[in-house]
């Protein structure tokens, strides 16, 4: 009955499978993947056990269209940024601070995150959809930094891929450290400090 008032009902069938993807990465980020049950996912989601099946035919399927949710809806509005008005490390700023702030506002989904970045011990499904991301943010970052030194912001002798990498991973250890530290910290002053201070290193040194 559930399922033919959900078919007949294609927005609520998609806002239900939403809350439910949030749901299990807000229970594998507490209890890590390995150790959460279907049944934790459904009490997180408040639905029974079998609704979830009716979207995913397993706990390694949930974890995967988890991940290709959030990554899709993060991606959607970080390329809006990127085609938007702007100069490219104000763009850059902008992405970093949404990521932030999503994380920050989500602490659980983002030790969901930490805990598996890497795909270790999961399917090779899993570790598609994870080097997938991966590389799809690295290339956001590359194409607005490749912009900024075409406009001469940024040293054009640093390849644009090293500089994508140190960005990243200055603004991951920021992040990871108010997770770890369970601090409160403003997405705006985090993006903005991040972008200054490592940017700042590859200006165009001055000639003559």
């Amino acid at each position: 009955m559930e399922a033919a008032k959900d078919q007949g009902a294609p927005g609520r069938r998609e806002g239900k499978r939403e809350h439910i993807l949030m749901s299990a990465l807000r229970v594998f980020g507490q209890r890590g993947f390995h150790q959460a049950t279907i049944e934790e996912v459904a009490k997180e989601a408040g639905v029974g056990k079998g609704t979830i099946y009716l979207y995913v035919p397993s706990k390694e399927a949930l974890l995967r269209e988890a991940i290709r949710f959030t990554a899709s809806e993060h991606f959607r509005q970080a390329r809006s940024i990127a085609a938007g008005e702007g100069e490219p490390l104000e763009k850059l700023s902008r992405i970093l601070e949404l990521e932030t702030a999503f994380f920050l506002s989500n602490r659980e989904v983002a030790r969901a995150f930490l805990h598996d970045q890497t795909g270790i011990g999961y399917s090779v499904e899993i570790r598609e959809t994870l080097t997938d991301m991966y590389r799809q943010r690295k290339a956001l970052l590359v194409e607005l930094i490749q912009e900024a030194q075409g406009l001469g912001q940024l040293d054009s002798s640093i390849a644009a891929e090293r500089l994508a990498l140190g960005l990243a991973g200055m603004n991951d250890a920021l992040l990871l450290d108010a997770l770890i530290e369970e601090r409160q910290a403003d997405p705006h002053e985090l993006a903005a400090f991040c972008t200054t201070l490592f940017l700042r290193g590859a200006q165009p040194r001055p000639t003559g």
